[in-house]
């Protein structure tokens, strides 16, 4: 069995305790920074290919990159037989299948309002503990998550476009229009849950493998199931486009939004839970936000300040560590 403390963790994560409250937030603020960008970069990608074309080669480099830094570093990649069944799910759940949906649902919707749905990964999150752990989550925690959603909320809920040219909620009154946007709303909230499955098969994966071994099969399996997604759904896998703003984008979305941004989500999982760690899906979208006024010039509103100051309260609320009762780490289960 590889366990999380083997020197290909210890490269990334060095010799920091599981619950030091100032290394959890700045990985917290790690994925903040690269998935906020992130929507900037997918932005790019939309329209040239289908969009499992693009997953799948994001994903298939991210996971072959990975596997070799471990063989050079280990000098194997090997996990446990039994647990190639999980890291495939782990890789259709939050490599793939969650991002296939998310992306289609702007066919339908303007991606602020996917970008609302998807912070209900917290809740979500949440939700999932309780139902597959039986881990009830803290009145502050459900609070914290409530709090940062309404602000999100707040931040979209008087803009009547998002770009895209897709219908929004607040104009639409035709009722062909209106099944439309049902269709977008139901497609992100299924890519939503897809991803707060994802986590917990993540949190299983990670008791018995090491953050960067197990992501790295994960990534490989999902964008494996990219390709034949795109094979079922069009044919062939379409060749990327020979365009400079296409590849700057899969460039960074590979090393910044997945190996950076997801690594460090799954060594937040593991070291605070899965309820906490999706706190993340609140805040990165007030990063895109930003993007969106630098370029694309979104206009900054009092609204838009009192959404921010919401969001950040309810950070507060779930990152605030409560004495444990017995003393014992929250993570020491892991």
């Amino acid at each position: 069995m590889i366990h999380s403390n083997t020197p290909c963790a210890l490269t990334l994560f060095p010799m920091v305790p599981t619950m030091h409250p100032a290394a959890n937030i700045s990985l917290l603020f790690t994925v903040v920074l690269a998935w906020g960008f992130s929507w900037y970069a997918i932005a790019l990608q939309v329209g040239p290919i289908p969009v499992e074309a693009s997953i799948a080669y994001r994903f298939v480099a991210s996971g072959v990159l990975l596997l070799m830094w471990c063989a050079f570093k280990k000098g194997r990649v090997a996990v446990p037989a039994h647990l190639h069944l999980l890291l495939a799910l782990m890789g259709v759940t939050l490599f793939s299948l969650n991002f296939i949906l998310l992306y289609s649902s702007t066919a339908y919707i303007v991606s602020g309002i996917t970008s609302v749905v998807f912070a209900g990964a917290s809740l979500m999150g949440a939700f999932n503990a309780w139902m597959f752990d039986r881990v009830r989550p803290s009145p502050r925690v459900l609070l914290g998550a409530l709090v940062g959603v309404s602000g999100l909320a707040l931040l979209f809920a008087s803009r009547e476009s998002v770009g895209g040219g897709g219908p929004t909620l607040a104009t639409d009154v035709d009722g062909q229009i209106l099944g439309a946007t049902s269709i977008g709303l139901l497609l992100a909230l299924a890519g939503t849950y897809c991803f707060s499955l994802g986590n917990i098969i993540s949190s299983r994966v990670l008791a018995h493998t090491d953050v960067i071994t197990g992501t790295a099969w994960a990534m490989s399996y999902g964008g494996l199931f990219a390709i034949l997604a795109s094979v079922a759904n069009h044919g062939t896998l379409s060749l990327p486009p020979l365009t400079l703003s296409y590849f700057a984008s899969l460039f960074y979305l590979i090393v910044g939004a997945s190996l950076i941004g997801f690594l460090s989500y799954l060594e937040l999982i593991r070291r605070t839970g899965v309820s906490r760690a999706a706190y993340a899906t609140v805040l990165f979208p007030v990063v895109a936000l930003a993007m969106s006024s630098w370029l694309e010039g979104y206009a900054w509103t009092l609204q838009s300040i009192l959404g921010i100051a919401a969001i950040l309260c309810g950070a507060v609320l779930v990152f605030a560590r409560a004495p444990s009762r017995d003393g014992a780490s929250p993570s020491s289960a892991a």
